[in-house]
């Protein structure tokens, strides 16, 4: 008797799966599909807000290049004329832009000898509230004229 229920139940197995053994697999693969499609998901949002923390990076460094060059003689750092922010460093409005500046360390006459100019970047994007990035650099008061 207990060969004959042996031999039914192998015999029932090779005819293939039952109802509950294919509920419970496609429940199992569908668990693991929407876990690694929310990883993915969030794994792309990442990278798109790194590509814009980086390129707003370039640029910011890039305007501060340019300050640099722009206060080469003392005369134009006594000024203070900062460049203006074009549609290039805005990347036609993807971006907005704040320049600002500190005179920092003043010399016994009263000159300015340490600016800081800080450039902040923030998204036009509304989902990034908050600057992506904020850079500043400290420029030396040339000996030039």
């Amino acid at each position: 008797m207990y060969r004959e229920i042996l031999n039914n139940h192998k015999h029932r197995n090779s005819k293939g799966y039952t109802l509950l053994e294919i509920l419970v697999a496609m429940l199992f693969f569908g668990i693991l599909v929407l876990s690694l499609s929310h990883t993915l998901t969030s794994s792309f949002m990442l990278t798109g807000k790194d590509k814009k923390i980086a390129n707003a990076n370039n640029l910011a460094i890039r305007y501060l290049r340019e300050v640099e060059l722009e206060w080469r003689t003392m005369n134009a750092f006594d000024s203070g004329t900062l460049p203006d922010v074009s549609n290039s460093y805005t990347v036609n409005g993807k971006y907005y832009v704040n320049v600002s500046t500190q005179d920092l360390v003043f010399n016994q006459a009263g000159d300015v000898i340490v600016r800081r100019v800080t450039v902040k970047y923030k998204s036009n994007d509304l989902t990034d509230g908050d600057n992506i990035v904020k850079v500043y650099l400290d420029f030396f008061r040339p000996d030039n004229v």
